[in-house]
């Protein structure tokens, strides 16, 4: 039983490294990268021209949704995976303007026309809107988006992973490094000790 869980922590461990370095691929050149990502790191939410732009400060990127909650595509931006607000011009163009600024959470992103949009859940990521007092969910992202996405979720798995790795094999370790042996021949006992 104990080797078992000895492997999903260790599952746990690998994803969190690898969605980790995922997601610091796509933070550094995920702009050339055409599907919707996670919606993480959320900036603003705007309304306009009938469709529904979510800046995204982590993956440098605007989200462009249409009126319900289907994406689109993405505009590219040059903040540097740094915090931003932005704007779009009232010509029905997308012409972002960037506008650093120091990050403020913002619970509510009230809109010209008086809806309302914010985070309703974030496991899985759905965000809802106010319209006339009527709310609705407009976008839900799938729950395996909402796992991968940033790098604090994957640092949290892979350190949940890590946790239980050794507390399923805690007496083995205290045990293994008791020894009164050299440090890389701790290892290779450590490995037979846990694996066989």
């Amino acid at each position: 039983m104990r080797k078992i869980f000895t492997y999903i922590s260790l599952s746990f461990f690998s994803f969190g490294i690898l969605g980790f370095l995922y997601n610091m691929k796509l933070a550094s050149d995920g702009n050339d990268f055409d599907g919707e990502l996670p919606l993480t790191s959320i900036q603003e939410i705007k309304e306009k021209n009938d469709k529904i732009y979510i800046g995204l400060g982590f993956y440098s990127r605007i989200q462009v949704y249409d009126i319900n909650g289907k994406y689109l595509h993405y505009i590219k931006t040059k903040n540097y995976m740094k915090d931003f607000n932005f704007t779009i011009d009232n010509e029905g163009k997308e012409h972002i303007n960037v506008i650093f600024t120091r990050k403020e959470i913002i619970d509510k992103h009230i809109q010209d026309n008086g809806n309302i949009y914010f985070i309703n859940k974030r496991f899985p990521l759905t965000i809802n809107r106010i319209n006339k007092n009527i709310e609705e969910s407009v976008i839900k992202q799938r729950l395996d988006m909402t796992f991968w996405g940033g790098p604090i979720t994957s640092w949290l798995i892979g350190f949940i992973g890590l946790l239980l790795f050794c507390i399923f094999n805690i007496f083995i370790i205290m045990e293994v490094f008791g020894e009164n042996i050299t440090t890389s021949e701790k290892i290779k006992l450590l490995s037979k000790r846990i694996f066989k």
